[in-house]
Formats: C-alpha cells, sequence, structure tokens
C-alpha cells in the first residue's frame, strides 16, 4: 500500500492564515489535481485543532454527484443558507465552484453578509474573467496554485534517504502531481495518470468552455509546445508550423487554442519584456508545462531533453518566488527570465543544463552584457564544479541546491529581496502572520 501523498502545503496554508476572517473571498486556483482539495481539507482541519466547531464550517464538493443539484446560483446560495446560523460565524469552502452555473451571482451575494469567511477553488482561470470581475472587483483575492516544488517533492520521498541529486532525477521523471508521487516507482501508472489528466483537462476544462471543434488541431498543438518549451514562438509561427503538417490551422484558431490552455493551466504562459526600455514586448512568447514531467508523456524521445526540463522547472519556482516572471530581451540577446520582486527591483537568471563547456559559458553569461543596471545576475546549472561562485559579478549557483533554499543573491543596495516569495498571489504579500511557519 503506497504511502499518503498528505504532505504540508507551508506557503499556501501560510497565505490562508494570513488572510483568514479578512471578509475577502479567497480564491484557489491551479491545474487539475495539483492539491487544491486537499489544501482545504487541511486547512479546515487546522480550524478544528483550533477549537472551531463542524457546525461552523460549510464544506461543498461540487464535482460529486450528490451536490449536482447546487449547480446554479440561485440553489447554490439556498442551500448555503440553509446549512449556516447566520448568528454565529461560520467558514465557508466551495470546491471546484466554477462547476455551478453564475457562480459569481452567489458568491456576490454571500461576500458581503457578517459572520462569513469563504475560501473557493477552481481549475480554470477565466473563471477570474468577465462577471466574477465585475461583481467583486476589490473583494476578493487570487492564490495561484501549483503542484509540488522540489523542495515538498523532497519532504514526499523523504522515507527513501535518497541524495537531493537522486530525488530531483526521480522529480524530472514523475513528475509534481501529489497522487504520482506514491506509485514514483510504477511507470505504467504513471503513464496512465498522465493520460487521463491530460483528457480531463481537455474534455472538462478547454472543449466544453472553449467550443473547440478540432481536437487533432488542439492535441498537436500540445505536442508542438511540450517538445519545445524553453523556445520562443508568435502565433502566426505556430500557426505555420501546424499548416505544414498538415493541420487546419490559423491564427484566430491558434490564438484561442492557446487561451485555452493557459486558463486550463495545462501551460504557462511567459510574455517578453525589455529590459532595456523596461516595457513588454508583445511579439514571442515562451511555453511552460505545469509539471515538467508532462513533457515526458506528450513527447516522443529516447533520452529525456534534461535542458528544457530544467528551465521548465526553474520557471515554476521562480512564479512561486516571485509576482512578475517574463523572458527577457536584451538587446540582440535573451535572457531566459528577468524577474520583478515585491518592492520591484530586478533579478535575472540564464538556465542552462551545463557550462562545463568554454563555448557554452561564454554564450549564456553573454546574454547579460549591457543591461543598464546592477540588479543581481544569476546562471543556474547542474555543475557541481564551478558552482556557488561568482563570474565576472555573475552568481554561478547549482540549480538544485538553489531549488531546496530560499536563500538568494543581495541586490545593488545590499538589502536584497525578500526570502519568501509571495507570487502564487499574484503579487499580493500577506500580512505577518503570528503564527510559526516554514516556507517551502
Amino acid at each position: 500500500m503506497p504511502e499518503s501523498p498528505y504532505i504540508d502545503r507551508p506557503l499556501y496554508l501560510q497565505m490562508l492564515d494570513a488572510w483568514k476572517e479578512n471578509k475577502l473571498i479567497k480564491v484557489i486556483m491551479g491545474p487539475r489535481r495539483c492539491g487544491k482539495s486537499v489544501l482545504l481539507e487541511m486547512f479546515m482541519d487546522r480550524l478544528r485543532e483550533r477549537g472551531v466547531g463542524d457546525d461552523q464550517i460549510i464544506y461543498l464538493e461540487l464535482n460529486k454527484k450528490e451536490y449536482e443539484g447546487f449547480l446554479t446560483d440561485d440553489s447554490l446560495h439556498a442551500e448555503i443558507l440553509r446549512r449556516w446560523d447566520q448568528k454565529s460565524f461560520a467558514y465557508l469552502f466551495i470546491d471546484e465552484v466554477q462547476e455551478c452555473r453564475n457562480f459569481e451571482e452567489a458568491l456576490a451575494s454571500l461576500q458581503g453578509r457578517k459572520n462569513l469567511d469563504i475560501y473557493v477553488t477552481g481549475s480554470n482561470s477565466k473563471m477570474l474573467s468577465g462577471e466574477l470581475a465585475t461583481l467583486l472587483t476589490g473583494r476578493y483575492l487570487p492564490i495561484n496554485m501549483l503542484p509540488f516544488s522540489f523542495k515538498e517533492f523532497r519532504t514526499a520521498v523523504a522515507s527513501e534517504g535518497k541524495s537531493s541529486r537522486d530525488d530531483f532525477r526521480q522529480y524530472l521523471s514523475v513528475g509534481s502531481f501529489p497522487e504520482v508521487i506514491p506509485y514514483r516507482n510504477d511507470r505504467k501508472f504513471q503513464s496512465l495518470y498522465y493520460r487521463v489528466l491530460l483528457e480531463d483537462m481537455i474534455g472538462k476544462d478547454m472543449k466544453g468552455r472553449y467550443s473547440i471543434n478540432d481536437e487533432t488541431t488542439l492535441r498537436r498543438l500540445i505536442r508542438t509546445l511540450a517538445s519545445s518549451v524553453g523556445s520562443a514562438f508568435s502565433i502566426r509561427k505556430i500557426s505555420n508550423t501546424l499548416s505544414s503538417e498538415g493541420a487546419k490551422s490559423n491564427n484566430v484558431t491558434i490564438g484561442k487554442y492557446l487561451e485555452a490552455l493557459e486558463n486550463s493551466y495545462l501551460f504557462y504562459r511567459a510574455r517578453r519584456f525589455d529590459v532595456r526600455g523596461r516595457a513588454n514586448l508583445k511579439s514571442k512568447e515562451k511555453f511552460y508545462l505545469c509539471d515538467a514531467a508532462f513533457r515526458n508523456h506528450l513527447v516522443n524521445t529516447t533520452y529525456p531533453d534534461f535542458g528544457h526540463l530544467l528551465e521548465n522547472v526553474v520557471y515554476l519556482e521562480l512564479l512561486r518566488r516571485y509576482p512578475s516572471v517574463n523572458i527577457g530581451k536584451n538587446g540582440s540577446h535573451e535572457v531566459d527570465f528577468a524577474v520583478q520582486d515585491e518592492n520591484g527591483d530586478f533579478l535575472y537568471f540564464q538556465v542552462a543544463q551545463s557550462v562545463m563547456d568554454p563555448g557554452t559559458l561564454e554564450r549564456e553569461i553573454s546574454a547579460f552584457d549591457g543591461i543598464p543596471d546592477n540588479y543581481p545576475r544569476i546562471l543556474l546549472t547542474l555543475d557541481e564544479f564551478g558552482a556557488n561562485s561568482s563570474i565576472n559579478g555573475i552568481h554561478h549557483l547549482n540549480a538544485i541546491d538553489w531549488l531546496l533554499s530560499l536563500d538568494l543573491p543581495q541586490g545593488p543596495r545590499g538589502d536584497g529581496p525578500k526570502a519568501l516569495r509571495c507570487a502564487a498571489s499574484g503579487g499580493l504579500q500577506p500580512p505577518r502572520s503570528p503564527l510559526p511557519t516554514r516556507t517551502p
């Protein structure tokens, strides 16, 4: 019997603790099966440990059959009022709220009431557009959740007692979804798991919500993006590539399909940022998978491409730590990632599997040439030799060590970026929690 995947998620629990009872709706979003439901259960257990009674907790799982009678705003609203003694304080938890038609109407009615603290989860970022944004502007807090970080993965597999290097190889192979980790030595289960997860995302999060008629083109687009993680694309280039393969493709269709992939959290879109002109650019974007190991199940290859997998892992970790993560344009060079912290300070990252070859090292560090500021430049590799050193002011760090530590080089004024990054909240910094916590 595999061990329980019930692993602590300290970053997200700290946010829920910090924002508890603040009269705003906490909206937890992220890929299917990344742990949103378990996070709610963990937080409810934490409330019970602090003396909150079961009669003060209202929990609705809208993706379960027993709740199919509450999938309209009126029926959901009525059921919540039936369960809630409005004279007493209560905590409302709604899992997969997007299953309810016009759910935003019910939330808008409930949000302003006294004695009710609201938490909801969803698997589609489009739920925060349109009516919800209009009805609840300034009255909700988005928390963007990801599958396990490498640090959380190591916690989950700690009983094996392997080195961080061995664990990282397994992380790239097995992936970061909590449910797959107990079966990390079962390749057949992993293959089945990712195939079913992809079908759920396509069937439940994309086709129905985006009127996708050409599933063949959608699947070709997914494979194209997965095989080229870390490569910059324009919509026109993607469309031309798919057309050359015989797919029915045009710029409008590809644009809509990319939006569906992004809103379902299968892929994350990294936009370009001009590090010299300090301006966002519309041309050529990169797409990264929600789990680097997903690529192993989407791309047929004899040998894994550790360079692409590493870049994908680093991108997701940067999303956890920083409110703004872009790819950087530096004149004729490209910086893998230009990130901005909550204070507005920048850091620049290059990612490579190895720079032991002098030519590769020169190419990677030349990406930083001419950046007109003194913010930290960081080179992340899997190299053991030469790591944790400085090359002409560029910090060369071992990527595995960096993933396991939140310590970063100091900024130009010596104050450096804060260790805890609240990128998961879209840049919102939670107030200091009086409770002892640990960061992932």
